[in-house]
C-alpha cells in the first residue's frame, strides 16, 4: 500500500485481541490507518514528531460536498508515525511507511477523512497528486520520517514560515463491524473473496468496485475483502514498482473496505517481505522475527531460514476468519519444519477457540492460497503432488514454481539456507524414493481414495436442478478414518468443524461437496447445479476462487467451460467455472460474494465478469445453530 495525493484506505480490519482495524491510504509512500474501536476518541493533544495528519468528520450528510466551514461537530485530528521499509530489489532503496491510529469510531457509522502533511514551501516535492505520491518513484521526495508539529488541530500548529499544509481530498470509511450476533442490532455479514488478481487483465475488479458502492449506497456495506494470495502479479516486480501500481489500482475498493490478504507463491520474493511490510493485518502478522530483516544482508541467498509466518485471524460480524500461509510448506529456504509445526499449533488453538465461541460468532471460514482439492484427479483418485502437500501439510519443493514438478522436500533442499539441516526431512524420513525426489501424491504409504468406513450419508433431491444435501448423521459415523500418523492440515479443519475452506492459486472457480480425506461426507444432492442447499454439512466445503484476473488467464473466442464436475475422476467436486479452458475457450474472470445472513444461513454467489452473470449460487444451512 502506498500513499497518494488522495488518501487511500486499503486495509480496514478488526481484531478482537487488539480491537483495531487497519486501513491503508495514499500519502507519501505508504500510509496505514488503524481504527482503535475501544479507544476514547479524544483528540491528540501533542504530537512531537508527526509524519502525517488525518482529520475525520463524523457521519457528514454529504462528505463529497462538505465545505471547510461546515464541519459540525468539529473534526478530530490524529497524528501519524513513520517507519522505514528497505526495498530489497536491485535499486536497494528505502521508503517510509506512515501509520495513524483513529480512535473512538462508532460501529458501522460513516466517516469522512483526509490526510495532510506539512511540507517545505520551497521544496520541489509535488502536491498530493495520485500519480506522484502513490508510486514508489516518489519515495525520494518523502524519504524523511516527517515534519515537527506542535498540536492536534491545524490552526494550533504554528508552522514555521517555511512550511505549509497540503491536504488530499475527502474520502469515506465506516466504523468497525462489531463481532457476534449478540450485538445490539446484529446484521448480516458480507464478504468479498478473490485470488490471483494482478495489475493487468483484471476486468472483474471493476465489478467488485461497482458492487461495493451499490451495497454501501443501500446501507448494506461490504465488511471485508479478502485477497487470497498472488497480489499484483507480483509486488516485487520492477524493483517494487509493481506494488505501487497495484495499490493504485486497488484504491477504489481498498480506500473504503477492509482489505485483507493471504500469502501466495507470487509473494515469495525476498522472503515475503513486500507482503509483510506493505500490508498490516488484524492483530499483526503471526511471525517468527528475523534479525536484520530490513537490511541489505537479509536479501542474500544464504540468509538463514526464518521468515514471517503471515497468519492471523479476526472476527468479522458473524464470521470468524482465519488466514493461514500455505507457502510455509513449499519454501525450504524460508521456512523450517519447526515453523510449519508452529503454524499448525497456532491454527489448532485458534480454531478450537473459534469453535467454542459459536454462540457469539457462528461461522468459521479458513482462507489460504494453495487449495487442498482439485477439479480433476488421476485414475487412482489423487490430486497433484501440490494439492496433496497442501492438504496434508508436507514439506515440499516445486522447482521454478511449477506445480507439476512438486516433490517431497529433502534435507539437502534446506542446507543452503540452514547449515544444520536438522529441521528438515532426512533420507530415512523420506523413505525409499527420497534420493530421486519422492512425489507427494504417490509417496510411500499414501492412502488412495476414501478411508475405511467412509460411507455416504444423507438424502438428496435428485434431478437436473438445484439439489438439497442433508447430513444428519453424527460426525464419527459419517467421516472416514483419519489416515495419517500425525494430524494433517485437513484434520484441523475437520476436527474444529470449519464451515468453508477458501483458496486461490488455480485460475478458476470450483466448489466441493462437504469432504474429508477425499471422501464426500454425505450424499450428493442434485447434480451440482446453482441453487444447491447443503443442510447440516459435517465437513468443510472447499472452494477455489482464484480467477480475480491476471496475465496468465487466456481470452478466447468461445465462452469458458461451466457446469458440474466430472465426479468419476473427482467425486468430491460439485461445480466449476473456467477450469482449464482449451480449444479457443476463455478463462472465466470471477469473484465470490458471501453473505452470512444469520447464525443458520450462509449464501454464496460466484459472479462472472466474462459471462456477465452469477454462474453459481448455493446455501449452507446449519439448523442446530438456530438457538
Amino acid at each position: 500500500m502506498t500513499l497518494h495525493d488522495e488518501v487511500e484506505i486499503e486495509d480496514m480490519e478488526w481484531s478482537e485481541e487488539l480491537q483495531a482495524f487497519t486501513h491503508y491510504c495514499p500519502c507519501g509512500d505508504l500510509f496505514q490507518i488503524t481504527i482503535d474501536e475501544l479507544a476514547s476518541g479524544e483528540e491528540i493533544a501533542r504530537c512531537p514528531s508527526c509524519s502525517l495528519y488525518v482529520r475525520v468528520i463524523y457521519n457528514p450528510e454529504d462528505f463529497q460536498e462538505q465545505g471547510e466551514g461546515a464541519e459540525d461537530p468539529p473534526p478530530l485530528h490524529f497524528c501519524g508515525t513513520a517507519r522505514p521499509f528497505f526495498e530489497p530489489g536491485r535499486n536497494a532503496t528505502t521508503c517510509w511507511i506512515n501509520s495513524v491510529v483513529l480512535s473512538g469510531l462508532e460501529p458501522e457509522a460513516r466517516y469522512a477523512y483526509r490526510c495532510g502533511m506539512l511540507l517545505e514551501r520551497e521544496s520541489e516535492t509535488p502536491p498530493l497528486r495520485r500519480a506522484s505520491l502513490h508510486a514508489f518513484p516518489s519515495r525520494g521526495a518523502f524519504g524523511v520520517p516527517g515534519a515537527e508539529a506542535g498540536g492536534a488541530a491545524e490552526d494550533e500548529l504554528e508552522a514555521a514560515d517555511s512550511l505549509e499544509w497540503v491536504w488530499d481530498r475527502w474520502r469515506s470509511l465506516r466504523g468497525p463491524l462489531l463481532p457476534s450476533r449478540t450485538a445490539p442490532e446484529p446484521r448480516a455479514t458480507r464478504l468479498l473473496l478473490f485470488g490471483d488478481m494482478g495489475v493487468a487483465n483484471a476486468p472483474a475488479f471493476l465489478d467488485m468496485v461497482a458492487l461495493s458502492r451499490s451495497l454501501d449506497a443501500a446501507d448494506t456495506p461490504l465488511h471485508a475483502a479478502l485477497h487470497m494470495g498472488d497480489l499484483g502479479y507480483d509486488l516485487a516486480e520492477l524493483q517494487g514498482s509493481r506494488a505501487s501500481q497495484f495499490l493504485n489500482m486497488a484504491e477504489p475498493l481498498s480506500d473504503a473496505v477492509p482489505y485483507m490478504a493471504a500469502a501466495g507463491n507470487h509473494e515469495s520474493h525476498f522472503s515475503f517481505s513486500h507482503l509483510e511490510k506493505l500490508y498490516a493485518m488484524p492483530g499483526g502478522w503471526a511471525r517468527k522475527a528475523r534479525a536484520g530483516r530490513d537490511s541489505p544482508d537479509s536479501a542474500k541467498p544464504d540468509a538463514p531460514a526464518s521468515g514471517p509466518l503471515l497468519t492471523y485471524s479476526v472476527d468479522v460480524g458473524l464470521v470468524h476468519v482465519l488466514v493461514y500461509n500455505t507457502e510455509v510448506f513449499f519454501w525450504p529456504g524460508t521456512y523450517s519444519r519447526a515453523e510449519m509445526r508452529a503454524m499448525q499449533a497456532w491454527m489448532d488453538a485458534d480454531l478450537a477457540a473459534a469453535d467454542a465461541n459459536r454462540a457469539a460468532v457462528p461461522w468459521v471460514v479458513v482462507v489460504g492460497h494453495r487449495p487442498m482439492y482439485c477439479v480433476v484427479a488421476s485414475a487412482a483418485g489423487l490430486c497433484s503432488e501440490e494439492h496433496e502437500a497442501s492438504r496434508r501439510g508436507l514439506p515440499s519443493v516445486c522447482p521454478h514454481n511449477n506445480p507439476r514438478a512438486c516433490r517431497r522436500a529433502r534435507a539437502a533442499d534446506a542446507l543452503a539456507y540452514d547449515p544444520e539441516g536438522g529441521l528438515w526431512l532426512s533420507e530415512e524420513e523420506l523413505g525409499a524414493g527420497a534420493e530421486s525426489g519422492e512425489q507427494v501424491g504417490v509417496g510411500k504409504g499414501e492412502q488412495v481414495g476414501g478411508g475405511k468406513g467412509g460411507k455416504a450419508r444423507g438424502g438428496g433431491e435428485k434431478g437436473t436442478g438445484a439439489g438439497v444435501l442433508r447430513t444428519s448423521a453424527p460426525v464419527d459415523e459419517a467421516a472416514p478414518e483419519e489416515p495419517m500418523e500425525e494430524e494433517t492440515m485437513e484434520d484441523l479443519l475437520f476436527k474444529h468443524r470449519v464451515d468453508l475452506a477458501v483458496y486461490g492459486h488455480i485460475h478458476c472457480y470450483a466448489r466441493s461437496w462437504p469432504v474429508f480425506n477425499k471422501t464426500v461426507v454425505g450424499a450428493q444432492g442434485g447434480a451440482g447445479r446453482p441453487g444447491d442447499v447443503l443442510i447440516n454439512p459435517r465437513a468443510p466445503v472447499h472452494v477455489t476462487s482464484g480467477a480475480g484476473g491476471n496475465r496468465e488467464m487466456t481470452q478466447g473466442q468461445l465462452p469458458p467451460p461451466v457446469g458440474p464436475c466430472n465426479t468419476t475422476k473427482a467425486p468430491w467436486c460439485a461445480f466449476q467455472s473456467g477450469y482449464y479452458p482449451r480449444e479457443g475457450r476463455s478463462a472465466d474472470h470471477s469473484f465470490s460474494f458471501v453473505t452470512a445472513h444469520n447464525a443458520t444461513h450462509l449464501h454464496w454467489e460466484q459472479r462472472s465478469n466474462t459471462l456477465g452473470a452469477v454462474v453459481d449460487e448455493w446455501w449452507v444451512v446449519q439448523e442446530a445453530r438456530a438457538a
